[in-house]
């Protein structure tokens, strides 16, 4: 049976390793959709432009497309992701309510690969880092948190905000 979870569930094998071919049985290996269910599923997401496919002898290799909408979705699925562990929420807590959580870099473009960092910008008093182990284990990457308050605001880094995700709060022009 085709349902939009099982559409979900393929693409999140891509989101989660963007740089990665997959072939169709290793697909259904992975997600626990029958092949059937495969054969019908990634013509429909190749259709919807978030993925391709090539031959190559008799096994067709299925990879993201970057030149279609993948990223797009891939940064709705990154920042929920953010908030589904519950770092969001961890953050909010650590530095008590501050003013401004923005999520920048390649993660927040939906451009990351299985290597990349995440990068969030936190406008508050400095205060030590939370431990966040637990955060760069559920998902599986490094965790930068670059404590900002209001005197420190560069103009190199200005634009790299300016180009990120507001998750909390609002930011000001700086």
């Amino acid at each position: 049976m085709i349902t939009k979870e099982n559409n979900l569930k393929v693409m999140r094998v891509f989101f989660e390793n963007p740089s990665k071919e997959f072939h169709l049985r290793q697909l259904s290996r992975i997600t626990g959709i029958s092949l059937g269910g495969i054969l019908k599923i990634i013509p429909r997401l190749k259709k919807e432009k978030l993925l391709l496919s090539r031959k190559e002898r008799n096994t067709e290799l299925v990879s993201p497309n970057f030149e279609g909408r993948f990223t797009i979705f891939k940064r709705l699925y990154n920042v929920q992701s953010l908030y589904d562990t519950g770092l969001i929420a961890t953050l909010q807590k650590w530095y008590e309510q501050p003013k401004t959580i923005i999520l920048f870099g390649s993660y927040s473009r939906g451009i990351d690969t299985e290597k990349s960092d995440i990068d969030i910008a936190v406008f508050t008093n400095s205060k030590p880092h939370p431990d966040l182990s637990i955060f760069e284990r559920k998902l599986s990457r490094k965790i930068n948190i670059h404590v900002i308050n209001d005197r420190e605001k560069n103009n190199s880094f200005k634009n790299s905000l300016a180009n990120g995700i507001v998750l909390e709060g609002v930011m000001e022009l700086i």
